[in-house]
């Protein structure tokens, strides 16, 4: 068993979940060796909430080596440890990794990690494991291209989804379920989901407070659906604010996705922007180790 050994530092007193939070992030570092150590120990309990715990960290900030590793730990130690409710929602969390890392190249992986979730959660009778699961089925069937699929998923997820009575939950799907019909070019449907997601993001008395990286991706989908519709002056201000919002919380997949956007608007008017654009988009991908991504833009700012 792991000990606090005798001239350790006493850890700060920490008041509430964003205090907890942001000391987490500021000791990402010092968190992963603690889960490498408990790992070692067979601390299974302590490998698994570390997983579960430092994973969006680590995605958002492009760390997906680290973020892997993590996740690979953390599947074996619920699995040792006999916790199929935990092993579902980290193997949810490694087939995001996975997308994110690989793109539509990463779909085919992914979606073994969310089938065997799926497969996990319904075992345990975990309704909420099952609707994260479908959710995340949706999600790597809409990086494919799948969106029709994606959308079935999504409505599967939503009585689960419902029943949790969780608006922030709720407001997670109708931004999947928008991004999936902006694809399609339902854009006035997209449209009017967008439109009460962003107000629950938004709000400090829902769920955790003001959720900014969901509050930008709606904002990214709300532009990309106004280009669709043509009011390229509202899509050019919601695709800034969201790129800016990005920058600003360091989320450089998501930043690079924004880039794609703006140079998609910008590209009948100057071709010159839209390949800088794409070339700033390209070096996050790169940044974070997405050479498919990296790649198709590269390729896309070319004319290919």
């Amino acid at each position: 068993m792991l000990k606090k050994p005798d001239d350790a530092p006493e850890l700060p007193a920490l008041d509430g979940r964003e205090e907890a939070e942001r000391w987490l992030e500021e000791n990402i570092d010092a968190a992963l060796a603690c889960s490498e150590q408990a790992a070692e120990h067979g601390e299974h309990g302590l490998v698994m909430r570390f997983a579960e715990a430092c994973e969006s960290r680590l995605r958002e900030k492009g760390r997906y080596t680290d973020a892997v590793a993590l996740m690979e730990r953390g599947i074996g130690a619920a699995a040792a440890a006999g916790a199929p409710d935990a092993e579902a929602r980290i193997r949810n969390q490694y087939g995001l990794i996975l997308l994110e890392l690989h793109s539509a190249g990463g779909a085919a992986r992914s979606i073994e990690q969310f089938t065997e979730a799926l497969r996990l959660a319904e075992r345990a009778g975990d309704d909420r494991g099952r609707a994260a699961a479908l959710e995340c089925l949706g999600i790597a069937e809409q990086r494919r291209g799948e969106d029709e699929k994606a959308l079935e998923y999504f409505d599967r997820a939503r009585p689960f989804k419902e029943a949790m009575r969780r608006p922030q939950a709720m407001a997670i799907l109708a931004l999947l379920a928008a991004r999936s019909l902006v694809d399609l070019g339902r854009f006035a449907e997209a449209l009017d989901r967008l439109g009460p997601a962003f107000e629950v993001f938004h709000d400090p008395e829902q769920g955790n407070g003001p959720d900014p990286v969901n509050e930008a991706k709606v904002l990214l989908e709300r532009g990309r659906a106004l280009h669709g519709l043509g009011r390229t002056a509202e899509a050019g201000a919601a695709l800034a604010e969201a790129r800016d919002a990005f920058a600003d919380q360091g989320v450089r997949f998501w930043h690079a996705r924004a880039l794609e956007a703006l140079a998609d608007l910008e590209r009948p008017r100057s071709a010159q922007d839209a390949e800088r654009l794409l070339a700033e988009a390209a070096a996050l991908y790169r940044g974070i180790g997405n050479l498919a991504e990296a790649e198709r833009l590269e390729s896309k700012a070319a004319g290919n």
